[in-house]
């Protein structure tokens, strides 16, 4: 997971915390998407502020 794949992939991982989640997708400069699963509405509301995909 250190390049861009050319095509729709998609690589579940599981973190301990959010902040290991949110260090983890901002690691590379590669990210025109990305997506979260989460039951919190707090967690849900800080992962499009802070992960920096699309841009």
């Amino acid at each position: 997971m250190n390049e861009e794949p050319f095509g729709p992939v998609t690589i579940p991982n599981r973190f301990g915390t959010l902040d290991a989640a949110i260090s983890e997708a901002n690691r590379l400069p590669f990210g025109l998407a990305a997506y979260g699963c989460t039951r919190s509405d707090a967690v849900a509301h800080r992962l499009p502020v802070e992960v920096k995909a699309g841009r």
